[in-house]
């Protein structure tokens, strides 16, 4: 099909104004008609007077005269009359009101007054002290009123045509530009490629978006394709926000799978392949359990390490990972001799000391001597039935609270001046030697258990703790597990979470909040719980239900936490309750409501009400608004950038940021620039700098939240002050 252009229909846009500009000039012909007219029936005035004084002389009864006058008003030959007395009105054709608005000169006599925006008269004098004036009034709305209802008929069709030819073009051009406009502003099933242009203009704009929307999507491809090529300890470095080079004290471990080359030649590769892949996943899992960094998988080994500013003992944290690492590997063991015929162990070492993180050729890179160490130490390690690690003696003081060792063997390491005496790992101690009914758990050794059956175990013991009275002790173990990011489990740790939060809610549930006492608390801090040991993959109905009803308890804290927890998962909660948790009396709830609304689509609904709460003269409220703002901008910016740079109206609500900056109250002004860092809108972000240019603490506080070095404890504060 040809397409026409779009000019065709600013044609028909400019007929419809011609139309409408005719009919305004007709108008105005019209009137000035009327005028001239009104003039010319002035005129003859004169002669009804001349009349009136005629049948006067011949007959001088009055009454016969208002009969007349009354007749010709009928006619409207004249619109008034008064009859005068001695200057007094003696009979009259109008009510006293309309007489008083209108203004006869008496010393006018005989001769047509004419005002073209009032009135016209002419006055009679009469015998015996009587004078006749008559008149006619200008009314210009009441003659185009009568005009137009003659000509309306025709107009009305001539406009309807013209309108209805307008609108079937608009259509017929816009549809197309329409339809892209909704793709742009929905969330997902953004394409560009089924629309059908109308016009050579639109297909111009369709194009334009189809090639972006082509280029976007190799983009994201190759985004994908160089995220899997660099792995998370250079991500972490390369955006951590630090000038490379620097280093970093941490300790570096190297595991490798014993027997590898063997294997590859004796056994299926491709088999071979996928086992060694599913075991470096699982490996990742494990490392990333203890906030370890993988650093690279060469071959048959994967290198990581631990920081000690991320995790304190590094030592004890880089044991207990491998301690979970060979407990993987044994199971892939008992899987490939039952199922293939050969064995599956790995050696593992590791060293503490300081690495390099700087530009390498062209790209960056890792260097120090734990690299080498744990290479040359693994080179002494000649068991390969087992899963062995051996590691230098000097670590060994700082893993003695929780794990085992003992001597391996002496040795002179190849780039090391000094002997090493090395040591082998034999063993954490039990879990069960921190978790000793009727004491305090050791809360800084339980830190470093944190395989699935340890959280199994810390999760069961602390359900057993519901019937005791010490809930500081549950609290402080809730914060211990708060800890431990969990990405995979086998499911047994998250069943346990659940059943003890059901618990909990019952008892709430059948007792009521108030004798409930810590018992709220702990359930509160136990729903945080599922946000960080329940991965997406396995958040099932049952956590979802568990929520709802959390959500249906009167505390604040309770329902707060448990919004928090459906919005990470994106789920929704019972729709009754949208009005009642976005409209709650508790800020902290109501903004964890709209972040929870807000996330999922930034609707007219979410937007009034992060307005109210903006507008509202509570600063705890101001406050939780400026959160929801924040977090909703930063969801959709990091999820879907063109759907969040078409929400204009919530894009104004943004614009108003710098307003908050100089609040006289600190938590406001923190709020407003957490929020103005994770809008990222240029614009505003100039707008605080020149609004707090030239006042040194605002600086200060702009440059620590707006630059992101205190805004990690931002939204802590915000619930805390809430």
């Amino acid at each position: 099909m040809r397409r026409v252009s779009i000019y065709l229909l600013f044609a028909m846009g400019i007929l419809c104004a011609y139309g409408f500009t005719n009919f305004y000039l007709s108008r105005q012909d019209w009137v000035d008609h009327y005028r001239t007219r009104f003039a010319e029936q002035a005129v003859f005035l004169r002669d009804e007077g001349i009349l009136a004084k005629a049948l006067v002389d011949a007959n001088s009864n009055l009454d016969d005269l208002q009969r007349v006058l009354d007749s010709r008003k009928k006619t409207g030959a004249i619109d008034l009359w008064i009859l005068n007395h001695n200057d007094v009105v003696h009979r009259k054709s109008m009510d006293d009101i309309e007489l008083a608005n209108v203004i006869f000169d008496p010393s006018k006599k005989e001769e047509i007054v004419l005002d073209a925006h009032r009135y016209a008269y002419y006055t009679q004098p009469l015998n015996y002290g009587f004078s006749l004036t008559v008149g006619l009034r200008y009314n210009e709305s009441a003659f185009l009123s009568r005009h137009f209802d003659k000509k309306k008929g025709f107009l009305f069709k001539y406009f309807s045509v013209v309108v209805l030819v307008v609108v079937a073009v608009f259509i017929y051009f816009f549809r197309d530009i329409m339809a892209s406009i909704r793709q742009i502003t929905s969330r997902k099933g953004r394409s560009f490629q089924g629309i059908h242009a109308k016009s050579r203009e639109a297909d111009l704009l369709l194009r334009g978006f189809s090639a972006y929307e082509d280029r976007t999507n190799r983009l994201e491809e190759e985004k994908k394709l160089f995220s899997y090529q660099v792995l998370p300890s250079l991500r972490a470095e390369i955006t951590s926000g630090r000038e490379p080079p620097y280093e970093f004290a941490c300790t570096l471990v190297r595991t490798d799978i014993n027997n590898f080359s063997k294997i590859y030649n004796e056994h299926p590769v491709e088999e071979f392949a996928a086992t060694i892949n599913d075991f470096f996943t699982d490996v990742s899992h494990v490392v990333a359990r203890y906030h370890g960094l993988v650093h690279e998988f060469v071959g048959d080994e994967v290198i990581y390490y631990f920081k000690d500013q991320a995790v304190g003992n590094s030592v004890a944290t880089a044991l207990s990972a491998i301690r979970d690492i060979n407990e993987v590997a044994s199971r892939y063991n008992r899987m490939t001799l039952k199922e293939r015929g050969y064995p599956f162990t790995v050696k593992s070492s590791f060293a503490h000391g300081s690495l390099r993180f700087g530009r390498f050729v062209n790209g960056f890179n890792l260097a120090g001597p734990s690299l080498i160490e744990t290479v040359r130490v693994l080179s002494q390690v000649a068991e390969k039935d087992g899963n062995v690690v051996v590691f230098d003696g000097r670590h060994v003081p700082a893993a003695n609270d929780v794990a085992l060792s003992e001597f391996y063997a002496t040795v002179k390491l190849k780039g090391f001046a000094d002997e090493k005496i090395l040591s082998v790992y034999r063993g954490h101690r039990p879990i069960e030697d921190f978790l000793i009914a009727g004491r305090e758990p050791d809360f800084e050794s339980l830190a470093y258990y944190r395989s699935d059956e340890d959280l199994t175990a810390i999760l069961s013991w602390a359900r057993l703790q519901n019937a005791k009275t010490d809930f500081r002790v549950l609290t402080r173990v809730i914060a211990l597990l708060r800890q431990v990011p969990v990405t995979k489990t086998n499911g047994i740790p998250q069943q346990m979470l659940l059943l003890w939060i059901d618990d909990l809610t019952r008892e709430l549930d059948e007792q009521g909040i108030v004798a409930s006492g810590d018992r709220v608390k702990v359930l509160s801090s136990s729903l945080r719980l599922i946000e960080n040991l329940v991965p997406p993959s396995e958040f099932t109905h049952q956590f979802e239900s568990s929520l709802n009803k959390a959500l249906k308890l009167d505390d604040r804290r309770v329902v707060a936490n448990a919004l928090e927890a459906l919005t990470l998962f994106r789920r929704e909660y019972e729709p009754q309750l949208t009005e009642k948790l976005v409209s709650h009396p508790d800020n902290r709830v109501a903004a964890n409501a709209l972040v929870h609304e807000g996330t999922r689509m930034i609707s007219p609904f979410v937007v009034k009400r992060l307005n109210r709460m903006l507008d509202a003269r509570s600063v705890a409220t101001i406050s939780s608004g400026l959160y929801a703002m924040g977090e909703i901008a930063r969801h959709h910016r990091e999820n879907d950038l063109v759907y969040y740079q078409t929400q204009v109206d919530f894009l104004q609500l943004v614009q108003e940021l710098p307003d908050f900056v100089r609040h006289a109250d600190v938590m406001v002004r923190r709020q407003a620039l957490v929020a103005a860092r994770k809008c990222a809108d240029a614009t505003v972000n100039k707008a605080i700098w020149r609004l707090v240019k030239g006042d040194a603490s605002l600086e200060m506080e702009v440059r620590e939240n707006l630059g992101g070095v205190a805004s990690a404890s931002a939204d802590q504060a915000h619930k805390r002050a809430a």
